[in-house]
């Protein structure tokens, strides 16, 4: 009876972990794969629009595009909601995000920070393909800015679409007008 009384007792507690753990799981499993999935789709849309064929993925890339001029390797990146990514130099890049769902104080930092060490390999690759290629880096869903440096003390907003030292990068919000750029 005893071990009733303590079930009894603490099964708001029990419920609530059972609630946490789901969303973890369905944030770090089936989120990824519903955006991928996601991505794909788009990918497959837009290439039969613009006469592209989509290939099998090339490590390390997530998705080979081609036609009869040239090869488009692209790489898709998830980032959270309401971040900001740095291209710190060629390989390296920098994901600050958190904080309010919108921004309602300018210049406000955003209170996290990781690199994207998950994009160095497609960054350091180098390309060696007989037809003129391209890589392309797919932030999805978007970010409020990106910047670049310059140099030590210099930062420059990069717009999406616009070259970035051997690769493009476009966010999937943007991806039917600025694909058409690259």
């Amino acid at each position: 009876m005893l071990f009733l009384s303590f079930f009894s007792d603490y099964y708001i507690w029990i419920i609530a972990s059972v609630i946490l753990l789901g969303y973890f799981f369905i944030d770090s499993v089936v989120k990824p794969k519903l955006q991928a999935k996601k991505t794909k789709a788009l990918l497959e849309k837009l290439a039969k629009e613009l006469g592209y064929r989509l290939g099998d993925s090339q490590s390390p890339a997530d998705y080979v595009l081609e036609n009869d001029d040239r090869i488009l390797y692209v790489k898709a990146v998830y980032v959270p909601d309401h971040c900001a990514i740095t291209i710190n130099n060629r390989i390296t890049w920098s994901l600050n995000y958190g904080g309010l769902f919108f921004r309602v104080q300018p210049g406000k930092a955003y209170p996290n920070q990781r690199y994207l060490s998950e994009i160095e390999d497609f960054l350091k690759w180098d390309l060696a393909s007989e037809k003129p290629s391209l890589k392309v880096v797919l932030i999805s869903p978007a970010t409020d800015k990106i910047q670049k440096f310059l140099n030590e003390s210099e930062i420059a907003l990069v717009k999406s679409g616009e070259p970035v030292n051997d690769y493009k990068f476009i966010t999937a919000e943007r991806l039917n007008e600025d694909f058409r750029l690259l």
